[in-house]
């Protein structure tokens, strides 16, 4: 009796499940990371989840950061190989050798998982994390390398999926059909990128032209910005990347002047400019301002807001960041950052390649005119407020009325 409920409880262990990982987010660097234990010695990683690249890596004893680091030859279980492994990414590129080692993350313990022991980094930033759980879309990912693909390998996975959940900050790994089936959501379709630079190969990324994507029109500070009159998307390859470690929102080049006027519209005095290497950004000195701002994305017809608490980082001294950058190159790209991606939750499925947002603000067609005429401030104008004393007035005639 005792062999057949062991024999029971393997077979329930073993069969395929979702696995719920709760994701820990740091304020100050904007890392949305989750805890993973390396080696025999079992040492905890806070690895940062991404979505631009496919697969998992954590600093050396050589990283030449001030970092947790890994030194692979304490671990009994650890093999180091002299393959050399280069991840680019959104952030940048990191440098190292593939390497195998047990790791366990939530109740799961897999052997012999592939990751990489970086040596060496070119970062555009400052932050550096404990290293990354590469979660990006890749038909060319070793199975080893990739976990979604290690997990279905070795049968715990029905089908290649996860998703990340707004409500309960928690990442879901594995069949998450029944939990999505009655949540709104709008979708995309992950197309292949190989036309687009190798870093964005392993992002989920989509055409902006693509009839599951169209993001047609923006709206800044409550005025109504039509994308195809400064980026004619039916021409030139337009992107929309989908980046959840990524801090910021990334606009195209194209995009900056009338993002400036209309964002900043009357607060032109308050705000500063920067330039680096690769972008242009600003800082705003106006908390008035920056208590009311807010852009609002239009996608297949349905509303994903960013209000200012997502879009600006205090600094101090009355210094506040606007967490979006302009790309500088001629790159038609939308990167969709974490002050975008954690507003919603968002599902993405490997083997049928799209990606859905859950939550999204539906509008109908005509909804959506309406504040295109009145700039969104219309449904509170004068007239909207004069409505609003109308309906008042005659809930009130209907009191004493009755």
């Amino acid at each position: 009796m005792k062999k057949i409920l062991l024999f029971l409880l393997l077979l329930i262990d073993a069969s395929p499940k979702i696995i719920k990982l709760f994701i820990k987010y740091n304020n100050e660097t904007g890392f949305s990371t989750i805890p993973i234990s390396f080696g025999s010695n079992k040492e905890i990683f806070y690895v940062q989840i991404d979505t631009t690249t496919c697969k998992s890596w954590i600093p050396s004893p050589k990283f030449p950061f001030d970092v947790k680091k890994y030194n692979i030859s304490q671990s009994s279980t650890g093999i180091l190989t002299k393959r050399s492994l280069e991840f680019e990414d959104e952030d940048g590129t990191v440098f190292g050798k593939a390497c195998y080692d047990t790791i366990r993350i939530g109740y799961l313990e897999l052997k012999h998982f592939g990751f990489g022991l970086m040596n060496e980094v070119d970062y555009k930033f400052n932050d550096y994390p404990q290293g990354k759980l590469g979660l990006g879309y890749s038909q060319q990912s070793e199975n080893d390398f990739n976990l979604i693909k290690h997990l279905k390998k070795i049968g715990l996975l029905e089908k290649e999926e996860f998703m990340i959940e707004k409500d309960s900050n928690s990442l879901y790994i594995g069949n998450i059909s029944k939990k999505l089936e009655n949540l709104r959501h709008s979708e995309c379709y992950i197309l292949e990128t190989n036309t687009l630079h190798r870093i964005y190969r392993e992002s989920w990324s989509c055409l902006l032209t693509s009839i599951f994507f169209d993001i047609s029109f923006l709206i800044i500070n409550g005025y109504y910005v039509n994308s195809a009159s400064y980026i004619n998307l039916l021409e030139v390859n337009g992107w929309a990347i989908f980046d959840s470690s990524f801090k910021y929102i990334g606009f195209p080049k194209a995009y900056y002047n009338v993002f400036v006027k209309y964002f900043f519209n009357g607060y032109e005095n308050t705000c500063k400019i920067f330039k680096d290497l690769d972008w242009k950004y600003l800082k705003c000195y106006d908390k008035s301002f920056v208590d009311t701002a807010q852009i609002f994305f239009i996608i297949n017809n349905k509303v994903y807001p960013i209000f200012s608490n997502d879009l600006f980082k205090e600094k101090g001294n009355g210094e506040y960041e606007l967490l979006i950058r302009f790309y500088k190159k001629d790159d038609n790209v939308f990167t969709f950052g974490h002050p975008f991606m954690k507003g919603f939750s968002v599902a993405y499925d490997y083997e049928e390649k799209k990606i859905s947002f859950y939550g999204g603000i539906a509008l109908t067609y005509d909804e959506i005119i309406q504040a295109r005429q009145n700039q969104l401030y219309g449904y509170y104008s004068e007239q909207s407020f004069l409505t609003l004393i109308e309906v008042v007035l005659i809930a009130y005639i209907f009191f004493l009325i009755c």
